[in-house]
């Protein structure tokens, strides 16, 4: 469960003051011969979409019109409770592989 969860993981920054957040990856350039390039992507939030006990939902867009849901899970309530993160985790990634 726990090496799902890692295969998902997203190199994050959070940028305030652009008001975004910017995921990093990185992946090959075969036209140019390289092995390793990096690869931003920068997601402004537009609206909040849901909110449960321990997360809200936002709608995150991109610049060129990509659109994803982020779901923000408030950690530290949610241990407060019992709740384990991770499973929470492991069961998105679940039904995005779906």
């Amino acid at each position: 469960m726990d090496e799902d969860i890692e295969d998902y993981k997203l190199n994050t920054t959070f940028e305030r003051e652009a008001g975004c957040i910017v995921h990093t990856s990185w992946t090959q350039d075969r036209a140019r011969n390289l092995q390793k390039v990096n690869v931003e992507d920068r997601w402004y939030r537009q609206k909040e979409i849901g909110v449960g006990s321990f997360s809200t939902v936002y709608l995150e867009v991109t610049k060129d019109g990509q659109q994803k849901a982020l779901k923000a899970i408030r950690k530290k309530l949610a241990q407060r409770f019992g709740v384990n993160c991770k499973r929470e985790l492991a069961a998105l990634t679940f039904f995005f592989k779906v």
